[in-house]
């Protein structure tokens, strides 16, 4: 049996377990509430703002500015690990 059209290819494969660890690194060079907050709208999709509130202790009128630092910060980091541009 071959590979089926659309599947991944090989190198597809370890680019993507490349940029998967240095993403799960950048993060961990997160502080706790930026990680938190990363965890909260990307891994653990909210409903709403009030839910990631609830969930993280972060004040509803400070996620969206934590979120533009925290991602400047992470897309700095994947810059920094030449896996962004």
């Amino acid at each position: 049996a071959g590979i089926a059209a659309g599947d991944p290819s090989p190198e597809d494969v370890v680019v993507a377990a490349e940029m998967a660890a240095g993403v799960r690194r950048a993060t961990g060079e997160l502080n706790d509430r930026q990680q938190l907050l990363v965890n909260a709208l990307f891994y653990q999709p909210p409903t709403s703002y009030d839910e990631v509130s609830q969930r993280t202790g972060v004040p509803v009128g400070s996620i969206g500015p934590t979120r533009i630092r925290t991602l400047k910060r992470l897309h700095r980091s994947l810059v920094d690990m030449e896996l962004a541009a």
